[in-house]
């Protein structure tokens, strides 16, 4: 999109509409990303609960790389978000990074304690 000549005022108008268009597209496959390491985060919760104790650690362990891969996921949500300029779209992505985060924040501290509960009791 940044090599589409921008010489007329049509031709600068339609380099600016597919520019926006991949900035969309480029958070969404972070975005995409996130939620699948939020799901992952998810299934984590029968195995701490029911798994194997001498594999607890495992679940502990794959509990923080899922959650550090949401993490870093939004960070780039969140970059390519202050280049977009369709302010509805911002929003509803931004609230979406924003409970996303929030869930996976929580599950994650609720996935430790059961964790540290098998692990020390």
């Amino acid at each position: 999109a940044f090599k589409m000549p921008k010489e007329s005022d049509e031709e600068k108008k339609a380099r600016t509409a597919a520019i926006q268009e991949g900035y969309k597209e480029a958070l969404e496959v972070p975005l995409t990303c996130a939620e699948k390491c939020y799901r992952v985060m998810e299934l984590q919760g029968v195995f701490a609960q029911h798994g194997n104790v001498n594999a607890i650690t495992d679940i502990g362990v794959g509990t923080l790389l899922a959650y550090s891969g949401l993490e870093g996921a939004l960070l780039n949500v969140t970059i390519n978000l202050g280049s977009i300029k369709d302010e509805a779209y911002k929003n509803e992505i931004a609230a979406k990074v924003d409970s996303l985060l929030k869930a996976a924040k929580e599950l994650k501290e609720d996935l430790l304690k059961v964790v540290y509960s098998r692990l020390n009791g």
